[in-house]
Order: structure tokens, then C-alpha cells, then sequence
């Protein structure tokens, strides 16, 4: 076990940050006719479907973050990433669970980060998927730090 603190949750976040945009790039190669584009698109009419009503499906966004990030991380095809997934998914969807505190805001807020990544991704503007994947990134680093606050106090 190690413990949960600051420092743990910012170098998670800074491997997390290196492998996904190593990913996104890789995945940006993609020639248009690759299936992922089309897993994608299904995966971003899912996310709209949720969003059209949140309120009531919210519970529903922790399996779409992980469908759109194993996506994303498949197209690295690098063995290690899918390790590093499956600690980073548990270690983020376990202590978010505890903090229900604006849980429907912060679904609010990741779900819409997903929708304009993916419509970039489809659109093929690798510059906008990449400041959206970093716009992100930086609202999950402080999700993340919000929740090792709160389990300190």
C-alpha cells in the first residue's frame, strides 16, 4: 500500500499526462479508414445520449470515461500503457467514489471535456484534440488533488 497524498497524486498525474498525450498522438496517425474513428463515433453519440440527460444518468459517465481513455490508450499498442491504465482507472474511479461532493458537477464538466475531444478527434484537428485532451487533463488534476484534500482534513 503507498500512501495517498499529494505527492502520489501529482506524480500520477504527471505519468498519466505523459503516457495519454503519447497515446493521443499516436492515435492522431490513424489513416481515416481505421475502425477506431468509427468506435469512436458511437462511443461520442453514448456520451451525448448521457449528456441530454445527466441528471438522471450521471452514474453512467465513470464506464464512458473508461471506454474513451482505453480507447485512446489502446492506440499507443505499448503493453505497458494498458497496465498503467487499469492502476490509474482504479486509483482515480476508487477515491472519487468516496466524494460525492459536486459529483454531478464534476461529470458535468469531464463529460462536456469528452464531447469536444471527441468531435475534434473526428474532425481530424489534431491541435484542437490536443488542448482539449490537455484542458482535460488539467480538470482531472483537480479533481484528483481535490479528493486527497479532502481525505486529509
Amino acid at each position: 500500500m503507498v500512501k495517498f497524498d499529494d505527492s502520489f497524486a501529482r506524480e500520477l498525474i504527471a505519468f498519466r499526462e505523459m503516457v495519454e498525450m503519447r497515446a493521443l498522438t499516436e492515435l492522431l496517425k490513424f489513416p481515416k479508414s481505421h475502425e477506431v474513428w468509427q468506435s469512436l463515433k458511437v462511443l461520442l453519440e453514448k456520451h451525448q445520449e448521457v449528456r441530454a440527460d445527466l441528471e438522471n444518468r450521471y452514474l453512467e459517465f465513470p464506464d464512458l470515461d473508461r471506454e474513451l481513455h482505453l480507447i485512446i490508450q489502446k492506440s499507443s499498442q505499448n503493453r505497458f500503457t494498458q497496465q498503467f491504465f487499469d492502476i490509474v482507472s482504479f486509483v482515480c474511479h476508487y477515491h472519487y467514489q468516496w466524494d460525492k461532493t459536486g459529483e454531478l458537477e464534476r461529470f458535468t464538466v469531464a463529460i462536456d471535456e469528452h464531447i469536444d475531444l471527441m468531435n475534434n478527434l473526428l474532425t481530424h484537428n489534431n491541435a484542437g484534440s490536443i488542448m482539449s485532451m490537455e484542458k482535460h487533463l488539467r480538470s482531472a488534476e483537480s479533481t484528483l488533488l481535490r479528493c486527497v484534500h479532502g481525505l486529509e482534513q
